[in-house]
């Protein structure tokens, strides 16, 4: 897993992390598969299971094989108890409540188990457009410019009663040949990852990152007119240095 911290002035800083695959609770049933080891006792373990069993649920069976194949190599690492067991198990909660917030009735499937997510606190930039592109007075999908929020697994919060469910799929931007040109545009390279973005059930939007350590959050919007429609994108800055961007690991 690999971590870029996006409050740089220039550059991504990344920072690999031995973190836990997933794993603790549920087993997936199969007859032929071997037996695993017994539920690991630690704080929160009913919360590792109740997801873990949601993910199942929705899970394709790619995804299924995966989860299950990461259920056994976390439960293959290193015995410890105590102060250890908690950490092993804080991380496993990241990574299954950021996969749980991809899944909802709007979107009742997982196709991998590939969790990425955000931490920290972020301030939203202004939203622009290609040139000439006459912007429209708001975006909905977007957050309002000027604004901040902070984030963890699985959620954003724009206050501390107001959290939504925030889950990141990860693609790369030149997967979908409707996104030739948003490299272009956006002034990143063509092979860059790209977030789609489910707030609370629903793809609103995607999240590429910039070579200044920022990220940019991209959506599709038309003229006050109706005509011509095109990409919008607005900076993210991270505004302290817990303001990162957890990535799966290079497949």
């Amino acid at each position: 897993m690999t971590v870029f911290v996006h409050n740089s002035p220039r550059a991504r800083l990344p920072v690999v992390l031995a973190l836990a695959a997933l794993g603790v609770g549920a087993c997936l049933a199969d007859p032929a598969a071997p037996p695993v080891a017994a539920p690991v006792t630690a704080p929160h373990a009913n919360e590792v299971d109740r997801l873990y069993s949601k993910l199942l649920e929705a899970a394709t069976p790619a995804a299924r094989r995966e989860l299950t194949t990461a259920q056994r190599d976390w439960r293959a690492g290193p015995a410890c108890a105590g102060p250890c067991l908690s950490t092993r198990t804080e991380q496993q909660l990241k990574q299954l409540h950021a996969l749980a917030a991809r899944v909802s009735a709007a979107n009742p499937s997982l196709p991998d188990a590939s969790a990425a997510w955000l931490e920290g606190r972020w301030r939203v930039g202004a939203i622009v457009g290609p040139p000439g592109f006459v912007m429209p007075r708001r975006v909905p999908e977007l957050p309002r410019p000027g604004s901040e929020f902070s984030t963890r697994a699985g959620e954003r919060c724009t206050g501390p009663q107001a959290c939504g469910d925030f889950g990141l799929e990860p693609q790369l931007l030149g997967g979908d040949a409707s996104r030739a040109d948003l490299a272009r545009l956006l002034g990143v390279p063509a092979d860059s990852p790209l977030y789609v973005v489910y707030q609370d059930g629903s793809a609103t939007y995607s999240l590429v990152p910039s070579p200044r350590g920022t990220l940019l959050a991209v959506a599709e919007a038309c003229s006050p007119g109706g005509d011509p429609c095109g990409y919008v994108w607005q900076e993210w800055t991270g505004t302290a240095a817990d303001a990162v961007l957890v990535r799966p690991p290079a497949r």
